[in-house]
């Protein structure tokens, strides 16, 4: 369930809920303006932060807890144990979701009034800036944002020890006693929330039809399978974007993979060896999406440089060099 929802589209996500609860839903406006903002980029965060934290409380040793269990009881472990153990992951979910969102503007989008900086670098070239202009207008929240990033690296890179070893015992594993069933309630409404509610609103849209009766009055009816010829019908449409969007997407995974690699195996001996992979990192990780774009575009239309217009152009290099700028953070990251 967490890996379709990671692999959900933030678009998808967005015209999901607001298929359900927003202008063209079932008539509750419950996601409106700020409020929808914030919760679809809640529940889009959901899977990202259940991968970093796992992996941090992996990282938990089960002795430490086991030897806390002595002396109290699972919730005392569970907040002076396991919690305080895995800080550093939780941190690192949060830096990351908090730049990603304020670099996101899909959602924003929906609902006229609310702005990101990253929608005021797309609106300002929109009506003739630069993005030179646009980077001079963002430059002091950049470079506070990039300190602070290099701030919470230095932080994670202290705080994983070079000396630490993983447990080699699986993790502890907590009983929920009589109060299961309702832990169990909890997890399956928070799954339906994060894919059973978006999946079932695009369904319902995607079945309705509209009739014009002779009277001249409008019928809405819903067919399962008219849903079905539309989903049909969609995947033949776009195929050819859907081949494009894919290896597009696998030339630039593989194109951060290899960057990224050698800096993180020489981030591996600490010290003044790691500045690269933190820096790169810090400054690609706060650089708005729209703001690589625009200068890639500007790059690649330099009138000295013919070959790059015609890449441009004749290629998805382009694309696919932005799309590996944008994943290089999370990749070089979690390579170290």
């Amino acid at each position: 369930i967490v890996a379709i929802a990671l692999f959900l589209p933030l678009y998808t996500q967005t015209a999901a809920s607001q298929a359900g609860f927003g202008q063209q839903g079932w008539g509750m406006h419950w996601l409106d303006g700020w409020r929808g903002a914030i919760w679809i980029h809640a529940v889009a965060a959901v899977p990202w932060v259940v991968i970093i934290v796992a992996v941090g409380l992996r990282h938990i040793e089960p002795q430490l807890e086991e030897a806390a269990l002595l002396d109290g009881t699972q919730a005392q472990v569970l907040f002076g144990v396991t919690l305080r153990r895995c800080w550093f992951a939780m941190g690192a979910a949060a830096i990351w979701i908090g730049v990603v969102t304020a670099g996101e503007f899909t959602v924003t989008d929906m609902w006229p009034g609310l702005r990101t900086y990253a929608e005021d670098i797309f609106r300002g070239f929109a009506v003739g800036e630069t993005p030179e202009m646009a980077a001079f207008g963002l430059l002091p929240s950049l470079v506070a944002t990039v300190a602070l990033l290099t701030a919470v690296l230095v932080v994670l890179h202290h705080a994983l020890r070079g000396d630490y070893q993983p447990p080699k015992r699986p993790p502890r594993t907590f009983k929920l006693g009589p109060l299961g069933w309702l832990h169990f309630a909890v997890v399956v409404a928070l799954l339906a929330c994060l894919v059973g509610v978006p999946l079932l609103n695009l369904t319902i849209q995607l079945g309705r039809q509209v009739h014009q009766l002779p009277g001249g009055e409008l019928q809405r009816t819903w067919g399962l399978t008219h849903a079905g010829e539309m989903l049909l019908y969609s995947v033949w449409e776009f195929r050819r974007e859907m081949i494009w969007s894919l290896g597009t997407s696998v030339v630039a995974a593989t194109l951060a993979i290899v960057v990224a690699t050698p800096l993180a195996w020489l981030a591996r001996g600490g010290s003044w060896r790691s500045w690269p992979l933190i820096l790169a990192a810090a400054i690609l990780f706060a650089l708005p999406g729209p703001l690589l774009g625009l200068l890639l575009v500007r790059l690649f239309n330099a009138p000295n440089w013919t070959w790059l217009s015609f890449l441009y152009d004749r290629s998805i290099a382009a694309p696919t060099l932005a799309l590996a700028l944008r994943a290089f953070p999370l990749v070089a990251i979690v390579t170290w």
